[in-house]
Formats: C-alpha cells, sequence, structure tokens
C-alpha cells in the first residue's frame, strides 16, 4: 500500500483506492433523476421558485438560508456574477 492509500483502524481505506483510470462512479448520475425532479416540480420550476422566495423572505429563518435562497433566485434570474473582472492596464 502506498503512502496515499493508508488503512484506517476499521479496515476500510483511505486516500485513493481506486486505480489510475477507474471512475470512482462509473454509472454516472442516474438516468431518470432528471425526469423524475421534473415531474415532482414542473417543467418550468415555479414550485422552487416560490419556495425559495417564501425562504428569502422569512424572518424566523437564519440568515445564511435566506441569503443562499436569494443567491439561487438571483443566479436564475440574472445570471451568475463573474468569478473575476478583467483588469484594464490603465486601472490596477
Amino acid at each position: 500500500m502506498s503512502a496515499a492509500q493508508t488503512s484506517t483502524g476499521s479496515g476500510r481505506r483511505v486516500g485513493r483506492p481506486f486505480r489510475p483510470g477507474q471512475s470512482g462512479n462509473p454509472g454516472g448520475r442516474p438516468k431518470g433523476l432528471a425526469k423524475a425532479t421534473r415531474e415532482l416540480v414542473g417543467e418550468d420550476g415555479m414550485k422552487l421558485v416560490e419556495l425559495w422566495w417564501d425562504i428569502a423572505r422569512d424572518e424566523t429563518r437564519r440568515d445564511s438560508d435566506r441569503l443562499e435562497a436569494s443567491k439561487l433566485l438571483a443566479d436564475r434570474g440574472w445570471g451568475k456574477a463573474p468569478a473575476y473582472m478583467p483588469m484594464e492596464e490603465d486601472n490596477p
């Protein structure tokens, strides 16, 4: 066993138990998950939007939950903010 693959006292391997080129999730995402989600929520996602809006306005909820709901609404309504701003040479 290499240094990257050590064993815990329980016999479980820690680190990188997969061989090179071997996927940790060979089957990928279950094929019917997107379809099942749309059947529950509806094609337009309005139920999710209403839920997020209710959470964002609920003053009894944690601030972190309200902020996360607000981010979800903003990202879907106006797109995610860029992770960086391009710098102009004359404006450091």
